[in-house]
């Protein structure tokens, strides 16, 4: 998936794993047929908690797979053991 891909490329060298963080697709994510770009929003998920406003949205051109922007509010503070 390449927002899944994207997402994941912002912060290699964050410390977290992906036991400890993950991201999921927001049901509100969709495709305009009229522009052709899909808006594609992950939410950020810590421990199998939601962050609150840890949202990256993804805006994908659906004819060649290129991002064409993209905007984060994911948090990467180090987190308590």
């Amino acid at each position: 998936d390449i927002a899944r891909d994207f997402v994941k490329s912002l912060h290699p060298q964050s410390s977290l794993q992906d036991s400890e963080i993950s991201f999921y697709v927001r049901p509100d994510s969709y495709v305009d047929h009229h522009t052709g770009l899909a808006h594609v929003y992950l939410r950020q998920v810590i421990y199998g908690i939601e962050v609150v406003d840890g949202d990256v949205n993804v805006n994908i051109n659906t004819k060649d797979g290129r991002i064409v922007s993209y905007g984060s509010s994911v948090s990467l503070l180090p987190l308590p053991p």
